[in-house]
């Protein structure tokens, strides 16, 4: 493991993040091995990983020391740098180096580290100044990097401080000739105590976004987190939250727009019962089955079988009754056949979904792992939010950034077609069409150029 543990580390101090992440792949457990936050030691300005992470635009080890592993990236080096100096330093001038500088420093903005005295987690520090006396900000601005400098004013990233040589970030941009981000610079300190703009600036942190890459992990969380806000905003169980989202494509915008309309008929669609606060008139099933006695014989309504020992608890909003065995055969026979995400009642022509859970009560421990599984995978199949990565084994998910979901086709100034994402573990493909990443040429015009060159 040392002599593993020594290449990672080289290999992420040369800036070769490839090397890097297949090694991790091949060595599962080198992550739990190094700490990102130690120095390399006095001949390497006392960089710890994630300086060097953010010094080579490595957004995807950065992005796993950050979220994964606690790395810090308020550490200093021996230049007094943080992560984010170092992030918003450009060496080489490219596109795809523009893109990745502006990646790291999205992480960095949105980090948060521990609990602090004021009930706050710690962020980044924007405010920090290496020897030179420059802030983050001051590097963005001498390097040309338009994004990452609207990126640090939206989060309030100081304006007027000046370094050692009494220079403001406006007047690096204006020495280094970047002129378009000096005047931008320039405008925001004019209206600096103008709230609206922050706003505007925040707006366009929304728009651009980075999209997320997902691991199993954060796409059960994504839907946990999901199900929680709709069951608050409207007052419903989960499992008729999940019900409900699953038809309208988990979108809780378009089922919010339908369930103002007719609430009712949104629970009928979607397979569950309505919750009785939107009912005219409380069914008298409820009352009839909780005052039944305990001598009254049950029927199996599968194998016509008396049910001897009938377990209240196992029953479903359209009261069919049946036992256990045959709760049993049918819910595995479903699981078994991939229809875990939407299984019915299982009497005939009824259109009740099977509660949750319910399934994982009568199921085996090995059977509900595999039910979330599926459960999972129908989540992101149905979601037009969320689309696999089209690499064969990879795993991961990739999510439409927040304020793509709501704009309009019309309102976009870059089509979905020209948007180039990654999943988190380097592969990097087309949103619209899933295949090589081609931006800011269009899927149509790439795949005629494919074509012309097979040809």
């Amino acid at each position: 493991m040392g002599s593993s543990s020594s290449k990672f580390k080289k290999y992420i101090q040369n800036g070769d993040e490839y090397a890097a992440m297949q090694m991790s792949k091949n060595v599962p457990e080198l992550y739990r091995s190094v700490d990102p936050n130690i120095s390399y030691g006095e001949n390497h300005n006392h960089n710890t990983l994630v300086h060097y992470a953010a010094k080579h635009g490595m957004k995807h080890l950065l992005r796993t020391f950050l979220q994964d592993m606690n790395g810090n990236p308020n550490k200093k080096n021996a230049l007094n740098e943080n992560a984010l100096h170092l992030a918003c330093q450009l060496n080489q001038m490219s596109f795809s180096a523009y893109e990745r500088r502006a990646a790291c420093v999205q992480f960095l903005l949105y980090w948060r580290g521990a609990a602090l005295n004021n009930g706050e987690r710690e962020k980044v520090d924007l405010a920090a100044q290496d020897k030179e006396g420059n802030t983050a900000l001051h590097w963005a601005a001498a390097t040309g990097l338009r994004r990452c400098v609207e990126l640090l004013i939206a989060h309030g990233s100081p304006l007027f401080i000046e370094n050692n040589d009494k220079y403001t970030p406006c007047d690096l941009a204006m020495k280094a000739s970047h002129h378009d981000i000096a005047e931008f610079l320039e405008s925001r300190m004019v209206f600096a105590d103008n709230p609206n703009t922050v706003n505007e600036d925040e707006m366009i942190i929304e728009q651009e976004e980075v999209y997320s890459g997902l691991r199993s992990q954060d796409l059960q969380e994504a839907k946990d987190q999901l199900l929680v806000d709709t069951s608050d905003m409207l007052k419903i169980p989960l499992f008729t939250a999940e019900a409900l989202l699953r038809v309208n494509e988990w979108s809780r915008e378009l089922l919010l727009e339908k369930w103002m309309k007719n609430a009712a008929e949104c629970c009928e669609f979607a397979g569950v019962q309505a919750p009785s606060s939107i009912l005219h008139h409380a069914s008298s099933l409820d009352s009839s089955i909780s005052n039944e006695t305990n001598d009254e014989e049950f029927i199996c309504e599968i194998c016509y079988n008396s049910i001897t020992d009938y377990d209240r608890s196992i029953k479903i909003s359209c009261k069919h009754i049946f036992c256990k065995t045959c709760w049993k055969s049918y819910l595995n026979m479903k699981i078994q056949d991939g229809d875990a995400h939407h299984i019915l009642c299982p009497a005939y022509d009824c259109h009740i979904l099977v509660p949750v859970d319910l399934i994982e009560k009568l199921v085996s421990p090995v059977m509900a792992r595999r039910y979330l599984q599926f459960d999972i995978k129908a989540f992101v199949e149905s979601n037009k939010c969320i689309k696999w990565c089209p690499v064969a084994g990879c795993g991961r998910a990739v999510r439409l950034p927040e304020a793509e979901q709501h704009r309009e086709p019309r309102e976009k100034n870059i089509p979905l077609t020209s948007h180039a994402v990654d999943c988190g573990n380097a592969h990097f493909f087309c949103w619209e069409c899933l295949g090589e990443a081609h931006a800011p040429c269009g899927c149509k015009e790439w795949h005629e150029w494919q074509v012309n060159i097979v040809n």
